[in-house]
């Protein structure tokens, strides 16, 4: 059975998968550090979903411009597991992704992106 975190980010993916312009707007790297890219604070996200993507730090590696991606749980997680250990540390950093920076990515480009930032960010999900 998948635990709460794999659900959460699962459910994360799914919200921002179902539509192009989520996506674009996730890997598009106009975001800035510090500030939240997915779920929109609207509606009952934050309660349903339980955690968040924020924008980190754009870096340059190999010539190429980065920016990284934290994905945290939410304090008000519907979820009590993932409730609590949100607000033990809610600015704790539980996986990150790197996506390669690109103006105006195209919706194939924004596809492919963001299930490459999810197959990141479910391999480096951290036990804390």
């Amino acid at each position: 059975m998948p635990s709460a975190k794999v659900i959460s980010l699962s459910e994360l993916k799914r919200w921002v998968t179902s539509s192009v312009s989520r996506m674009k707007t996730v890997v598009g790297g106009n975001g800035i550090a510090g500030f939240r890219a997915a779920p929109t604070r609207s509606g009952n996200n934050d309660q349903k979903i339980s955690s968040q993507l924020d924008y980190g730090k754009k870096f340059v590696k190999d010539g190429k411009t980065y920016q990284r991606l934290n994905w945290q749980l939410n304090k008000d997680a519907e979820n009590s597991t993932l409730k609590k250990l949100a607000q033990q540390d809610s600015h704790y950093v539980w996986s990150t992704a790197d996506v390669e920076v690109v103006e105006n990515p195209s919706d194939d480009q924004a596809k492919t992106a963001t299930e490459d930032v999810f197959n990141q960010l479910e391999r480096n999900i951290t036990q804390k």
